[in-house]
C-alpha cells in the first residue's frame, strides 16, 4: 500500500509544503477543519478535522484505512497534536513533553529560566489582576503564533482589554505578562541532529509601528544578512542553541525569536517546527532547503549534516502585503 505523510493544516501558508511533497514524490493527507481550505487541491487525500484537537484528528485518520509515513505541520502552532498523532500511529516526532514545552509559552519560560537562559522577566496570570510589572509591559496568550494577541500595554487604562484579548486566545485561558525589552528582534532557524544544533538562517525582523496597529505587534517582513557584527551574531546563535537543547529538542526542525538589547541577547521563543517564511526563500538565500530536511525527518529518511550547513548568505529583504 502507498504510505501518506500527514500534514496538519491546508491553508494558504501550507501550499508550499504540499507542492514540495509532490516534487519529492511523497503522497499526502491534508487535515483541516475547513472543507474549502486553499491547499486541499494540492493534497492526495483530505480529512476534515480540527488540527487543534488531537483526538478528533486521530479518530478521523483511523477511519481512513491508510498507512502513514509520517506527520508534520508547517506554519501552525500544533506541535502537541503532531506528537499525539505520532504516538498513536508509531511515527517520528518530538516527545509529548517537548511538544508542550515548545508550544506553551509559560512552560517554555519556566524551563529556560531554570536552565539559566536569558529571557524577559515574566509572570503567569490565571485570572484578571493587576500585574506585578510597571508599565509598559507585554501581554501574551500562553499558546499562539504569529504574535497573535500580543499587545504592548503602556498604562493601566488599556490593561483590562489586553488581558481579555490574550485570555480569549489562550487554550488554558492563562495570560503571560513580560517586561518590555527595547531592541532589534531576530528570527533564527535550524535543525537538530542527535543533540547538535545546525543553524542555517538568521534575519532581522521588521514590525509595523505599534501606534498604527492598536498596540499589537504585527511583523511585516525581515531582512538579511543581519545588521549586527559577528560577535553579536555568535552570541545570538549560542543563546538559541542553548535554549533548544534546554527544551529537550534532540532531533528535528526548530526556530526561534530573540532580541538584541543594550543589556545583551534575550530569548523570546523556541519552537519544534518550521516557519513557512524561511522555507520559501532559504534555498535562494542560504543554499539550504529546510523543508526537504523536515519532510525527510518526518518520514524516517536520513538527514545529513552537510545538507544543513549554509552554502552562502545572500542579501535580501521581504515584506508582507496586507
Amino acid at each position: 500500500m502507498d504510505k501518506y505523510l500527514i500534514i496538519l493544516g491546508a491553508g494558504p501558508q501550507q501550499e508550499y509544503v504540499y507542492l514540495k511533497c509532490k516534487e519529492l514524490g511523497i503522497k499526502t493527507v491534508a487535515l483541516d477543519q475547513n472543507p474549502k481550505a486553499a491547499s486541499i487541491c494540492f493534497a492526495d487525500i483530505f480529512v476534515q478535522a480540527s488540527i487543534k484537537d488531537s483526538q478528533e484528528c486521530i479518530s478521523a485518520l483511523s477511519k481512513q484505512n491508510l498507512q502513514y509515513s509520517g506527520v508534520m505541520t508547517y506554519g501552525a502552532e500544533v506541535s502537541q497534536v503532531v506528537s499525539d498523532i505520532a504516538n498513536r500511529f508509531n511515527l517520528i516526532s518530538v516527545s509529548t513533553d517537548v511538544a508542550y514545552a515548545t508550544t506553551n509559552k509559560g512552560r517554555r519560560s519556566e524551563i529556560l529560566r531554570a536552565a539559566g537562559i536569558r529571557i524577559p522577566k515574566y509572570e503567569i496570570l490565571s485570572k484578571f489582576q493587576e500585574p506585578n510589572f510597571s508599565f509598559p509591559c507585554i501581554v501574551k496568550p500562553t499558546d499562539s503564533s504569529g504574535s497573535r494577541g500580543v499587545t504592548l500595554v503602556n498604562n493601566k487604562d488599556s490593561w483590562k482589554s489586553a488581558f481579555d484579548l490574550a485570555a480569549s486566545i489562550s487554550s488554558d485561558q492563562k495570560v503571560i505578562v513580560e517586561e518590555y525589552l527595547n531592541g532589534q528582534e531576530i528570527s533564527i532557524e535550524g535543525f537538530v541532529l542527535n543533540n547538535k544544533v545546525y543553524i542555517y538562517g538568521l534575519t532581522d525582523r521588521n514590525f509595523l509601528p505599534v501606534e498604527e496597529t492598536d498596540m499589537m505587534f504585527i511583523e511585516d517582513g525581515s531582512s538579511g544578512p543581519s545588521k549586527f557584527d559577528f560577535k553579536i551574531i555568535d552570541e545570538v546563535k549560542s543563546e538559541f542553541a542553548k535554549a533548544v537543547i534546554a527544551l529537550g529538542i534532540k532531533n528535528g526542525p526548530t526556530k526561534g525569536d530573540l532580541i538584541v538589547t543594550e543589556n545583551g541577547v534575550f530569548v523570546f521563543e523556541i519552537t519544534s517546527r518550521l516557519s513557512p517564511g524561511f522555507s520559501m526563500f532559504s534555498e535562494e538565500i542560504y543554499g539550504v532547503s529546510p523543508l526537504d530536511q523536515a519532510i525527510k525527518y518526518a518520514t524516517g529518511q536520513k538527514v545529513y549534516p552537510e545538507d544543513l550547513v549554509p552554502k552562502f548568505n545572500h542579501g535580501f529583504s521581504h515584506r508582507y502585503y496586507f
